[in-house]
């Protein structure tokens, strides 16, 4: 998926001005954006304890993607 032609994962501002583009409010795009990042922490959560997650190549994929873009850092950033 692509967003402005790039493949790597959006800062808060891009998607707050893809957002407002859409119509939305800052407010409620906040509101999204927290949502995903509660469902990414619970899916992590269930992964890392599901052995399928640590032989699924593309489950392993998708970890290290997540890891290089850090999403994670992103989230507790956030939720301070």
């Amino acid at each position: 998926m692509k967003l402005n032609k790039s493949k790597t994962f959006p800062d808060d501002k891009t998607i707050t001005a893809y957002g407002n583009r859409l119509g939305l409010s800052n407010r409620d795009v906040t509101k999204i954006l927290r949502r995903l990042e509660i469902a990414y922490q619970v899916v992590a959560a269930k992964c890392e304890q599901d052995p399928r997650y640590q032989t699924d190549a593309l489950l392993s994929n998708i970890k290290q993607a997540i890891k290089r873009t850090g999403l994670r850092d992103k989230t507790a950033r956030r939720t301070r």
